[in-house]
């Protein structure tokens, strides 16, 4: 039993690792190939996350096509997910080779600093720590609805439910994989990326307002939220998809604490859009914030502009969250009824 939850903790690591990370890469390098405005122009901690972004943005969007096609109930739908993932990356690598090399030495650079590594192991042995004494996640009607995708006999929640299917999206395929496990501990396998994904937050927040030393505000801030109800129940004790959302929505806000002229609204829109995949309770937020952004700004010509861009780039997340409130009143009115 304890080898297998090993080398499910590790297959969880390898798919963050490959079909997030990884296959986010490419996607970035294509990015940059199409919207050069888009590239990074020295070493920082959005070489990180804009992949991992990236790469949660594609996998929600191929998971919503699969699901919508009904090829999540395919005995092939790993082989079929993980060749899409292989053939971008393959396409990327024979066909924008220096813009590859170049992302690829931007994050050597921040993972190599001496806190980027020190911090991170500490983060790791925190999600590692985790899934050891509570491997598996609860008060989670995402995960009961993924559960029934892979194994209807054993969960309830059959109607749509859409509120964090970046989350679905994530533990879908190793749930599939481990079928025999049920998905409730599987999912417990993500943990370690999640502390990595929170600490990320952590030095993104801190480096764009550059606060000094970096590696010292950015910890403080780590162990005040893993010490906060947020980390212990939220994170360590029960795992919660939501939890991705808010910190999702924690970087899209730490994107406007740099200058306005230096704000990169690329990535903007895509945390916004990420965030509201992975936690449908971080939208109002987010739009409040928004709100409170433009009526306290001096550029609101600049403003409006950017943010009409930012409801088109972030129109399917928003659509599938309206497709989720509509289904989640559809079902409420038949009970009422």
């Amino acid at each position: 039993m304890f080898s297998t939850f090993c080398v499910l903790l590790v297959c969880a690591q390898l798919h963050f690792l490959f079909s997030i990370f990884t296959v986010g890469l490419a996607l970035q390098s294509w990015l940059n190939r199409i919207w050069s405005s888009t590239a990074l122009t020295q070493p920082s901690y959005s070489s990180l996350l804009v992949p991992v972004a990236l790469g949660i943005y594609w996998n929600t969007t191929q998971f919503y096509i699969f699901y919508n096609t009904g090829l999540t109930s395919s005995k092939y739908i790993l082989i079929l997910k993980y060749l899409l993932d292989i053939l971008i990356l393959v396409a990327s690598l024979a066909l924008n080779r220096l813009l590859i090399h170049n992302i690829l030495r931007q994050v050597k650079v921040v993972i190599t600093r001496r806190s980027t590594y020190c911090l991170g192991m500490a983060a790791l042995s925190i999600g590692l720590a985790s899934f050891y004494y509570f491997p598996y996640a609860f008060d989670n009607a995402q995960l009961s609805w993924t559960q029934y995708l892979i194994k209807p006999q054993i969960s309830f929640w059959a109607s749509n439910n859409y509120g964090q299917i970046g989350y679905s999206s994530l533990i879908y395929y190793i749930g599939y994989l481990f079928d025999y496990i049920p998905l409730t501990t599987v999912s417990s396998a993500f943990k370690p990326a999640l502390f990595i994904l929170i600490l990320l937050c952590c030095f993104y927040t801190f480096e764009q307002i550059r606060y000094k030393p970096l590696w010292l505000f950015s910890a403080l801030y780590f162990f005040i939220l893993f010490f906060s109800a947020f980390g212990q129940w939220g994170a360590f004790v029960t795992g919660k998809p939501s939890i991705y959302g808010v910190i999702l929505s924690i970087v899209f806000f730490a994107s406007f604490l740099k200058p306005f002229e230096e704000v990169k609204f690329n990535e903007v829109y895509l945390y916004f859009s990420v965030a509201a995949f992975s936690g449908i309770i971080t939208i109002p937020y987010m739009a409040m914030f928004s709100l409170f952004v433009f009526f306290t700004s001096a550029e609101k010509n600049i403003l409006t502009r950017k943010f009409r861009n930012l409801i088109v780039v972030a129109f399917f997340p928003l659509f599938v969250a309206a497709s989720y409130a509509t289904s989640l009143s559809t079902i409420r009115l038949q009970l009422v009824c």
